[in-house]
C-alpha cells in the first residue's frame, strides 16, 4: 500500500523559509512514498488540496502531521496527528 503525509506547519514561520520539501522530509526522517507541505499561513493551498493531490499520485494511506518551528531553523513533530480517509 502506498502511504502518503501531509506536513502541515503551524506557528511563527521565518520569513527567509524555504519550501524545499526534499530537505523537510530528510530534516524529519520521513519514510513515505510522497509528502506534501500545507503552512498554516492564509492562503489557497489547503490540507483538502494536498489530500487530493496525494491521491492522484494513487497513494491509498494519507496521514497529516502537525508540524511547528521550535527554533528558527529548526522543525518538529507536534505529536497531533490525522488519518485521512474517505
Amino acid at each position: 500500500m502506498k502511504t502518503g503525509m501531509i506536513i502541515y506547519l503551524v506557528g511563527d514561520i521565518p520569513d527567509d523559509w524555504n519550501e524545499d520539501v526534499a530537505e523537510i522530509v530528510k530534516k524529519l526522517d520521513i519514510q513515505t512514498d510522497a509528502v506534501e507541505i500545507v503552512v498554516s499561513k492564509t492562503g489557497g493551498y489547503d490540507i483538502h488540496y494536498a489530500w487530493w493531490r496525494l491521491l492522484t499520485q494513487g497513494i491509498q494511506k494519507v496521514v497529516c502531521k502537525l508540524v511547528l518551528f521550535d527554533a528558527p531553523d529548526n522543525l518538529t513533530f507536534t505529536g497531533k496527528e490525522l488519518r485521512l480517509c474517505g
